[in-house]
């Protein structure tokens, strides 16, 4: 073989070569992050529908690349002059401003594909003009003030469903602004203040009437404390003065018995034990308190804790001069003024008498003195 045989040899194994390097270079292709694809065939134009690619480096191969999406959100927004002008119910003219998020399902890429190849952001901003317009002919003018989140979210309901069907997810959905033209505007303003006004007069109705409601509870509260104020009054009376009256026909009774005791111990007659009971309440009496404690026991009647006149009479004194042959009583047949006097044989007798009685007045002294002590203490027994 000639030089020039080889050289045209090794010419083209040269040529074969950087072909082929050539053509293996180019049948790799990359997918950046937050992307998705399919892999297209150049050559017979048709896609592989079996295989979703994420992102990375392959070998696709001669004539075979990549059709790429991205699966961030994108984003559809009407504000300004691309805002929507949209008809309320009864035919007046809204404008709104709007903007969405969407993002693409990565599991329905071929679908998508198919339906709308690239062009799938234009036709979603048509559909999603349509849905809009769709809702806001459901409502009238003032409504889209008086219920703005009511609406919104029909809104936002409807286009998710409808973006559901064109294999897409909603992320996001802001209804941002409501126009009316001004005179409309002015209306459903004075309205909304007038409907604003009512609701304030209604309040402020209902809270007058729940006041008087309180105040008419505090009443009835008030009368029924005071009713059982007054039933306990009148109970802890009743039961305080019949505790009283107990204990003065109590002490009462005991100074019966007592007197009777000191009667039968000293060998006193009525009359004796008589004079010896007025001579002690006479003595009692020049104690204004005494009088007072003692007119309540034995039938004293005073008006001012002064002297008290009993209410019985008692015969006077036995005068220290008299006859020592008079007799100590008088006969039926003597005259009704005389005194009797003691006979001499009878001093030592009027003296035994005198000291017995001094004993008699001590002991019966100690046992009025427990009397008033019992009867105070049932004067300060409170009933629970």
């Amino acid at each position: 073989m000639s030089s020039d045989s080889k050289t045209c040899v090794l010419c083209g194994f040269g040529t074969v070569f950087l072909l082929s390097v050539i053509l293996f270079a180019v049948s790799f292709d990359t997918l950046e992050p937050h992307s998705v694809a399919i892999k297209y065939n150049n050559n017979l134009k048709v896609i592989d529908e079996k295989r979703v690619y994420n992102n990375g480096r392959y070998f696709l191969g001669l004539g075979l690349s990549f059709i790429e999406f991205p699966i961030v959100c994108q984003v559809i927004e009407f504000r300004g002059l691309t805002a929507l002008r949209m008809w309320s119910l009864e035919g007046q003219l809204v404008t709104v401003d709007l903007s969405l998020m969407y993002r693409l399902e990565r599991k329905d890429i071929v679908s998508l594909y198919k339906r709308y190849a690239l062009d799938y952001h234009q036709r979603l901003i048509q559909i999603c003009i349509r849905t809009a317009k769709k809702v806001s002919i459901q409502y009238t003018a003032e409504e889209f003030f008086q219920i703005r989140r009511v609406i919104g979210e029909h809104m936002r309901a409807e286009m998710r469903r409808r973006l559901a069907t064109e294999y897409v997810s909603l992320e996001l959905f802001n209804l941002r602004e409501i126009a009316i033209p001004n005179t409309f505007e002015q209306k459903v303003i004075a309205k909304q203040i007038e409907q604003q006004k009512v609701k304030t007069k209604e309040f402020m109705k209902e809270t007058a009437i729940r006041r008087a409601a309180t105040t008419v509870l505090f009443g009835i509260t008030d009368a029924q404390v005071s009713l059982l104020r007054a039933n306990a009054t009148a109970e802890r009376n009743v039961r305080v003065e019949k505790a009283k009256s107990v204990a003065l026909q109590q002490i009462a009774e005991q100074e019966a018995i007592s007197y009777s005791d000191l009667q039968s111990a000293l060998g006193l007659s009525a009359l004796d034990l008589l004079k010896y009971r007025y001579a002690q309440l006479m003595a009692g009496l020049e104690d204004p308190a005494k009088a007072r404690n003692l007119k309540y026991i034995i039938g004293l009647q005073s008006e001012s804790g002064g002297q008290a006149e009993p209410v019985f009479s008692l015969p006077q004194p036995i005068p220290t001069t008299a006859s020592p042959t008079a007799s100590p009583t008088s006969s039926p047949t003597s005259s009704p003024t005389p005194s009797p006097t003691p006979s001499p044989t009878s001093s030592p007798t009027a003296s035994s008498t005198l000291s017995a009685s001094f004993m008699a007045s001590s002991t019966a002294s100690s046992t009025l003195s427990a009397s008033f002590t019992a009867s105070s203490t049932v004067s300060s027994f409170t009933p629970g």
